[in-house]
């Protein structure tokens, strides 16, 4: 499997072998239609080259004049007369008598009742065609469209489960842009892929076999001389399709790249806006987006040169057929005659079109297949393996959390291991409040992932009271805990259900009350909708003060045991950091609460501080004790 720890290079590793099988198994779950469409393909496969074979009757049983048709090689009977033969004996005394039939003995009647019997037959036919093509093609484009739109849902659902399912480093590893790539772009690829399997593939060899067929049955010598195109146009298709993949890889590698700068930018505005910087990221993205264009026409060239020279090699061989079949006519060679011709070149034409499709299908399918691997990386990706089953849930944290001897190696961008943390060794007990400070990367985050059970550790063990976190239901644990960060993130609804996403079933009472109690309350009653207001995407509307106030009501709504303030006070403005202050000693006594800030006025009054450097613990103790010991905590708060 692909490890999603780290960014891929644009010319990855060689595809996985039959990625097209893999592809088409997704299928699978939609057989039933999948055959109906291929009744409906053949059905208006027959129907196409039933109209392109009536020429032969209409040619040399109608057009021809009797004398010479009676001269003529008697004709074979063909496929179409036990069918219609019953129903044009019917439809023959409906025409209109010619005087020719009265004109005695002598008189050419059986020919011209010949000629009619025959025109019955071609009308019957094409009646019968006219009926049946188009309900074939309505069912068979419907039903594929159904089996599609469903294996594209079914695909959508699969990679939103993934992402969630996989681990923290995962996300913080990959770009956004490539991300959003797969999951828009290259999931509509494979959706391509299978609509050129179904609606271009399945339906040009269908009826390239049938035409195959017919042309065989018309003539054999002129199939065989016309089938000399076909290993040209196969090593064509071969050589070019293996060039479009390739090039459309690295194509789609460029698009995660844009995608990745819009994201950056998106989310930067006001920074970019701030500093002028506008000139500067429309340069850069216009330089990604060069790339992304030139990339593309490659690929386009590659299409239609390909599409081009088969083209080239299907129209030389339609002549040939043409002026080698007038000339076996008029030698007299192989009985052929010229309905047999003008059917032959008429079914070549139908059948032509499918095999121009296939060409030009099967350097799209080579662009799109490139692609749709892209999403495959995302579902054989590795899953956090805290979420595995079978293991024991919680109910509540009763005494508390431990570190034994625990060390977490993160590998970088390159896949070089690095240490976050080493050794640690730390007890957690419920109903006191400890702090973690220290420098930026000396390892606080990664204690408080583990925690939260965001990662494993590489060594030691993490217990909860006595109990292996590798032996305990993951989301059980996150169940018992509740998290404040430094950026309070918030949904595109209303500040009550941002509220209630801490506990669901949380009544509208307990919602205003966790409100009140993180004094939400204190300027939602300003607003037009009170807690009912909508606070936009990420919660634009409102200030980051607010935004902090609403995180800090949605975690105590949840009533945890574990209440995680990371970071929490960082940025915030003296009168936010006070209802922080405030909430954390309204809780004191009853969870653990564990503040993880670089701003030591803020943990002064905790029960221990833990001072974290360099991945490991150098100093423990209250606030008191460490400025005391003249070591690393005076020296944070020195400087």
């Amino acid at each position: 499997m692909e490890r999603l720890d780290r960014e891929p290079r644009s010319n990855d590793a060689p595809p996985e072998p039959r990625p097209l099988l893999r592809i088409l198994r997704l299928l699978k779950p939609y057989g039933g239609f999948i055959l109906l469409v291929v009744l409906c393909t053949l059905v208006f496969s027959a129907g196409r080259y039933g109209r392109a074979y009536l020429m032969k009757p209409l040619l040399d049983g109608v057009l021809v004049p009797v004398e010479t048709a009676s001269q003529a090689t008697p004709a074979r009977a063909g496929p179409l007369d036990s069918l219609v033969d019953p129903l044009s004996r019917a439809l023959i005394p409906l025409l209109p008598d010619s005087p020719q039939d009265e004109a005695g003995p002598g008189a050419s009647k059986p020919s011209e009742r010949e000629v009619r019997r025959s025109l019955a037959q071609i009308l019957l036919a094409a009646i019968v065609i006219v009926l049946l093509t188009p309900v074939a093609l309505f069912g068979r484009v419907v039903l594929a469209e159904y089996a599609l739109g469903r294996v594209h849902l079914d695909v959508q659902q699969n990679l939103a489960r993934k992402l969630l399912a996989l681990p923290l480093s995962a996300h913080a590893r990959r770009r956004r842009g490539d991300l959003l790539a797969r999951l828009q772009v290259d999931a509509q690829s494979l959706r391509e892929v299978l609509k050129l399997v179904l609606q271009e593939f399945g339906v040009s060899l269908i009826m390239i076999l049938i035409g195959l067929s017919t042309l065989i049955y018309i003539s054999l010598p002129l199939t065989l001389i016309s089938a000399v195109a076909a290993p040209l146009i196969a090593g064509v298709l071969i050589g070019f399709g293996r060039r479009i993949r390739r090039r459309a890889a690295r194509r789609q590698a460029r698009v995660g790249e844009v995608l990745s700068r819009l994201v950056g930018i998106l989310s930067g505005i006001k920074t970019i806006k701030s500093y002028g910087a506008e000139r500067t990221e429309q340069k850069a993205f216009q330089r990604e987006a060069t790339r992304v264009f030139r990339a593309d026409m490659r690929v386009v060239q590659d299409r239609v040169l390909s599409r081009a020279t088969v083209e080239m090699l299907n129209s030389a061989a339609g002549f040939l057929m043409l002026a080698l079949g007038a000339l076996l006519v008029l030698q007299g060679r192989y009985a052929l005659t010229p309905g047999d011709v003008a059917a032959f070149a008429t079914v070549l034409a139908t059948t032509y079109r499918p095999v121009k499709n296939l060409a030009k299908g099967y350097s799209r399918l080579m662009e799109h297949l490139a692609s749709a691997q892209r999403t495959f990386s995302i579902l054989d990706a590795e899953e956090d393996p805290t979420q595995a089953l079978g293991r024991a849930p919680i109910e509540e944290v009763r005494e508390g959390l431990a570190f034994e001897d625990v060390g977490l190696i993160y590998a970088d961008d390159r896949g070089r291991p690095q240490a976050a943390l080493k050794n640690i060794q730390l007890k957690l007990k419920r109903g006191e409040v400890v702090a973690l400070v220290g420098r930026s990367g000396a390892g606080k985050t990664s204690l408080v992932d583990l925690l939260l059970s965001l990662e494993q550790p590489s060594s030691g063990r993490l217990t909860l009271d006595g109990r292996d976190f590798a032996e305990l239901d993951a989301a059980s644990i996150r169940n018992r805990m509740a998290v404040v960060t430094q950026e309070a993130f918030l949904f595109d609804t209303s500040i009550a259900e941002n509220i209630r996403y801490g506990c669901p079933a949380a009544s509208d009472a307990e919602v205003w009350e966790a409100a009140r109690a993180a004094h939400v309350d204190e300027f939602c009653e300003n607003l037009p909708d009170g807690l009912n207001t909508a606070v936009g995407e990420l919660g634009v509307r409102l200030s980051g003060g607010q935004r902090q106030r609403i995180a800090i009501a949605r975690a105590l709504l949840r009533q945890p045991d574990v209440l995680i303030f990371d970071e929490a006070t960082s940025a915030l403005d003296p009168l936010t950091e006070r209802i922080v202050q405030e909430a954390i000693q309204a809780l004191r006594g009853d969870p653990l609460i564990v503040i993880v800030s670089h701003r030591l006025g803020s943990v002064r009054h905790a029960d221990r501080i833990v001072v974290l450097e360099k991945g490991q613990i150098v100093e423990v103790g209250n606030h008191d004790e460490l400025i005391e010991k003249a070591g690393a905590y005076r020296a944070l708060a020195a400087s």
